[in-house]
């Protein structure tokens, strides 16, 4: 698929409409105001690399490990993003996968034995089928403690647990506005409580640590 750039985010060239352009202005002011504190978290980021560089990279943050004599397989699709947090997770601890991309338009026969509501992701760990983004997340984080996906300590955890479903049910917003492309105020509510959404718990974020003397 064809994309433009706006605003150094990609945007598909067949959604360039007027109204499509606002919905990546609001897009870029949702990034702008997150990309500070992401890189509190993670260092800076570079929206600008290429898939490949992203992947290289990942595989540099730790070593690989063997996972034992059954490889774990996910099945994942690109286009998802409740399927890329399975994969960010398998990537960030270090754990060597197989990735099997579905068709999500044309889903094939045998998925419904891996899961039957044919959703992704999926994984198959230890010869055990298991779905659900989140659920995949947590069972990375506990077979991999060493990763540091998730804390140790039960109230930093649900601290780590309150922002995926606070930003999971904020970003499901996003949807919203594939059904109302044609009413210019309808999208511009929308994303403007995408906005409150991601500013509402910034105070709890973590800070950049200062460099300067005390």
């Amino acid at each position: 698929m064809s994309r433009v750039r706006k605003d150094n985010v990609l945007v598909p060239m067949h959604w360039r409409s007027n109204q499509c352009l606002e919905i990546t202005e609001c897009w870029c002011e949702v990034d702008q105001f997150l990309r500070p504190n992401l890189s509190a978290l993670r260092g800076k980021i570079d929206s600008a690399r290429t898939a490949k560089e992203i992947d290289q990279l990942s595989h540099t943050i730790r070593p690989i490990r063997p996972t034992g004599t059954d490889p774990i397989k996910l099945y994942t699709a690109r286009v998802c993003p409740y399927a890329q947090r399975a994969n960010i997770a398998l990537k960030e601890a270090g754990v060597e996968y197989e990735a099997i991309e579905i068709d999500l338009q044309n889903k094939p026969d045998w998925y419904k034995n891996i899961n039957p509501e044919t959703k992704v992701p999926s994984i198959n760990i230890r010869g055990k089928n298991i779905a659900e983004s989140l659920v995949i997340i947590e069972l990375v984080a506990d077979l991999y403690p060493e990763s540091g996906l998730l804390p140790a300590d039960p109230i930093k955890r649900a601290e780590i647990r309150f922002f995926i479903e606070y930003y999971s049910k904020i970003s499901s917003l996003s949807y919203k506005v594939l059904g109302a492309l044609n009413d210019k105020q309808a999208v511009k509510a929308i994303y403007d409580d995408i906005l409150k959404g991601f500013k509402r718990p910034h105070r709890d974020l973590p800070t950049p640590r200062s460099t300067s003397s005390s």
